[in-house]
Order: structure tokens, then sequence, then C-alpha cells
């Protein structure tokens, strides 16, 4: 398009053609919206015409009334007089776009700028531009409305996947994954929740474990536990060897064998393991794009997740945070797995088994998430000074409290505190 060149008045011109000639709507819609006129007045008239179901000044004077500008009387005559010719209206719309990419670019630019000197954290000025980025090369409405044919396309690659075994990313536990309907869908949030100490870190460990042996990579972010408290509590499991033991204990009557044997399987498994000791959500997302094939993030845990902005309340932190893990899911097509914390009111009540309710610091939590399970074990308010031994296990119930895309319902595993390791009940 660069031999032509936008001409003065072209923003009326288009609006004119718009106003007089309905059949070209649905081209030109597709091609600009409001956003992209430099003069903001003739962007409230172009949506305003296109509300228009037949031509009338009464009308259109109104409808650009209620978005904030008044019309002097005669301007719908004025724009009829200036108004493309309908064959050419595509021309000046794409031309209008163009201009419109330009302007956008050097403000983007300028804000890059400015960000850098402010020395804002780069993760989030990348993640930003990006999005931008993508705003400015598709606008339009195309981006933004989906027709029936690219509806249709989208669930028939959903089908694709789906009938190819890959609809869904499985926890690895069975019954588990019954009641999500296969696993948790690709492109969901899924929140694991429970009181600390009750064996969520060690769940989503499993879960990470098992869907990078038979999936892909997975993403574990850990923001609580260092790398070898993590790798001590995998081979924990593997090994059946207390973790205790293994991360603290003089190493007199460890089997180093098996130790060995485990640490070769979990070579194997591509699990990627955080060395950020804080991270927000935008560098959550950096580490992600660095995996290829990444199939699942499991952030250890919501709570911990750096806010963006330092001077909100905790409450507009999680909420904030939340929405950003979601649409880093839906942006990846992955599932992300972020555990949380359980505030105490459960500890009041005579049935102990946590509700939605229970959730820490924000309701965005269960409002965003497509799922939430939640972890109970009545040992737990237990009073108890003698710790478990590495062959005795107890009831851990597992319990989905939320499934946007299938049925609630309880399960029940034998868990093995001192390894971790979590079976199926009989």
């Amino acid at each position: 398009m660069s031999e032509y060149r936008l001409p003065e008045n072209a923003e009326g011109a288009i609006v004119g053609c718009v106003l007089l000639c309905p059949e070209v709507r649905a081209e030109v819609s597709r091609l600009i919206s409001e956003s992209d006129f430099a003069f903001p007045p003739f962007g409230a008239m172009f949506s305003a015409a296109l509300e228009l179901e037949e031509p009338d000044s009464i009308v259109f004077r109104e409808k650009v009334k209620e978005r904030g500008y008044t019309l002097p009387d005669g301007f719908f005559n004025a724009l009829s007089e200036v108004a493309v010719n309908r064959y050419n209206v595509e021309l000046y719309a794409q031309l209008l776009r163009e201009s419109s990419q330009r302007r956008q670019l050097r403000e983007l630019a300028q804000q890059l700028e400015n960000s850098a000197a402010a020395e804002d954290d780069p993760a989030e000025m990348i993640t930003a531009a990006t999005s931008r980025l993508a705003e400015i090369e598709h606008g339009g409405s195309t981006s933004e409305v989906a027709g029936p044919d690219d509806a249709f396309r989208a669930f028939w690659e959903h089908r694709k996947r789906v009938e190819g075994g890959k609809g869904a990313v499985p926890t690895g536990f069975a019954p588990l994954d019954d009641i999500l309907g296969g696993g948790m869908l690709r492109s969901g949030l899924y929140i694991l929740a429970a009181r600390p100490g009750m064996g969520k870190t060690t769940a989503g460990l499993g879960f990470a474990d098992h869907i990078a042996a038979t999936m892909g990579p997975v993403l574990f972010v850990s923001l609580e536990m260092s790398l070898e408290q993590i790798e001590g509590k995998r081979l924990a499991r593997l090994t059946g060897i207390p973790s205790n033991d293994i991360l603290l204990g003089d190493g007199r009557n460890l089997d180093y064998r098996k130790i060995r044997s485990a640490a070769d399987e979990l070579k194997q498994t591509p699990v990627y393991i955080s060395r950020r000791p804080t991270a927000t959500v935008a560098q959550i997302r950096r580490m992600a794009k660095l995996i290829e094939g990444v199939q699942c993030v499991v952030v250890d845990y919501l709570g911990k997740i750096t806010p963006k902005d330092s001077r909100v309340s905790r409450y507009e932190a999680t909420t904030a945070i939340s929405g950003d893990l979601k649409s880093l899911a839906v942006e990846m097509g992955i599932p992300v797995l972020a555990l949380a914390q359980l505030n105490r009111e459960n500890t009041a009540r005579s049935d102990k088994r946590p509700q939605l309710s229970d959730l820490r610091d924000s309701g965005a939590i269960e409002q965003d998430a497509d799922g939430v399970i939640m972890l109970h074990r009545t040992d737990y308010y237990e009073m108890s000074e003698t710790p478990l031994k590495s062959w005795e296990s107890v009831e851990l119930e597992i319990l989905v409290r939320k499934n946007r895309h299938g049925g609630i319902g309880n399960c029940s595993a034998g868990f093995f505190p001192a390894t971790g390791k979590i079976i199926r009940s009989a």
C-alpha cells in the first residue's frame, strides 16, 4: 500500500460511506475499529454508523451523543458529501489501518523508553509489549470476534487433540482424573488447595512428574522450597526412603543404590524447576516460553507470586495474579496448576473438610479457576507426637469442589507422609 497516501479527509470519507452504504459495513468493520481513528470523534461516529439499520440523521446524532460528542447541525449532510465511493472504501480502510499501526507503534516505543528509564521489571515490559504488539498487528474486529468457520475450526482442532489422547492433561491419579473428565483441560487454570503441611506440594510434584513422563515437559515454579528440597521429595517418593533421611540423615543407613537409580529415572523426566526465589506471573510466563513443548505449569504457591504492583492491597494483588494465571493458561494452551493456602475458618467447624469459601485472600481465585481441588486429612487435626514410619499411611481425601467442564466429587487415596507417595485406596 506504500504507493498510496491517506487523504486528509479520509476518516470523514469512510464514516460518510458507512452511513450511506450499509452493505459495506461488514467488510469495513473487519478491517478497522473505532480505535484506529486518529480523531476520536470520527471513531465515535464510525461506531455509531455501524449500529444504524438505515441512514437517519436524527438517530445518528443521538448515537454519537451517547458516546460523548455533539454534532453541529448539517454535519450528517457534510459527511454524505465527502463520502468515499463504496468501491474504494476498502482501500481507504486499509490505509487508515496502516496509519493507525504506525501511530500505535510510535506510542509503544515511547512507553518502552519511559519504562526502561524508570528501571521497570524487564519481564513485565516484555509481556506488556508482546501483548500490545499482537493487538496492533491484528486490530480491527478480526481478533475479537470469531466467525462460524473459525469457531467450528477451533472445535474440530480440539476434537482431534481429544481423539489423539491430547485433549486433557491427566494428573496420573486415576480417580481424580475420572472426576475431572479425563484430566486438566488445556488452557484451564486449576487450583490445588489445602492447609499448610497437608501434602499439596507433594501432590503437585507427583502430578508434575506424571505429566512430564507421559505428555512432555513441565515447568515447576517453587517459591517456597529450594531446588534440593524439591529433588529430595521426588527421590523419597521413588525410593521409599523418608525425605527427612534423604535431606538431613547422616548417610550411614541410606541406600545410595536406590537413590542413584531413582535419580537416573528423574533425569529422563523433563521437569524443569525454577531457580528463582521470587517471581511475577510475567516472569513465570517467560520461563514457560523458554521450554519447548511445555505441557503444564505448576506454581507452588499462588500466595508467593510477586504482584506487579506492590502498592495495592493483598486482595487486589491476588485478584490480579489469579486473572493473569488464567490468561497465561489460555495464551499458551496448557493447564496451569496453582497451589494455594486455605484460611483457618475450617478449623473452627466440626466438619473440617475445606470449602470454596476457605480459599485465602480473594474470591477471584474461585471465579477464575476452571477447577478447584482440595485436600483433607482427618489425622492432620489429631494430636500426635509420634512421626509415622515410611511404611505407614493415612487417608487423604481429594475433593473436587469446582469443575467448570464436568462434575464434582470426592475420592480417597492412601498417603505416606514420610515419603510422599500417594496410592489409590483399596
